[in-house]
């Protein structure tokens, strides 16, 4: 999508073409495989709502519904051009966890649950005023892993203690 709009990925345009080959490449069993209903399951939400018609069980379909499922974990951007600045992180530190986390939603990325464990064990994440906090906030300790129009750039996690050095 980078290449076919390079001047607004982000235009309704781009967006639409990006969910359009998404759809078009994995198909509706893949994108849309979640189970909804307690007891007589259908498999997707729009199979469901098709289904129902006019009788659409909107509270089954919220539980079914995730955007980004809940095996991914927020990784809070620190320093660099695009990350939370050591002086904010100084003035939030008093503050209530919901105003942090308020804070940190413009510098914050999901990652999947695997990903977030390796850099964890490779030691670029660390908890945030663990003390006050506990283990709410974790920060990314290498802001040349986040790349402004990429995300964060992973390529090989065995590299990852080079990239502390």
């Amino acid at each position: 999508m980078l290449q076919r709009f390079p001047d607004d990925p982000l235009s309704p345009e781009a967006v639409a073409d990006y969910f359009g080959t998404l759809w078009h490449s994995w198909g509706d069993e893949a994108l849309d495989s979640a189970e909804v209903g307690e007891t007589a399951k259908v498999r997707g939400i729009l199979r469901a709502i098709e289904k129902a018609g006019l009788a659409c069980p909107f509270e089954d379909i919220e539980r079914a519904f995730r955007l980004i499922g809940e095996e991914q974990k927020a990784v809070i951007v620190r320093d660099g051009d695009y990350g939370v600045a050591q002086t904010r992180l100084d003035e939030l530190q008093w503050g209530s966890p919901g105003t942090a986390a308020r804070a940190f939603q413009p510098f914050t990325v999901n990652v999947p649950f695997g990903l977030w464990r390796a850099l964890w064990e490779a030691g670029v994440l660390v908890w945030w005023r663990r003390d006050r906090f506990d283990e709410q906030f974790a920060l990314l300790e290498a802001p040349s892993l986040y790349d402004a129009r990429a995300g964060l750039a992973v390529e090989g996690l065995s590299d990852l203690g080079a990239i502390l050095a």
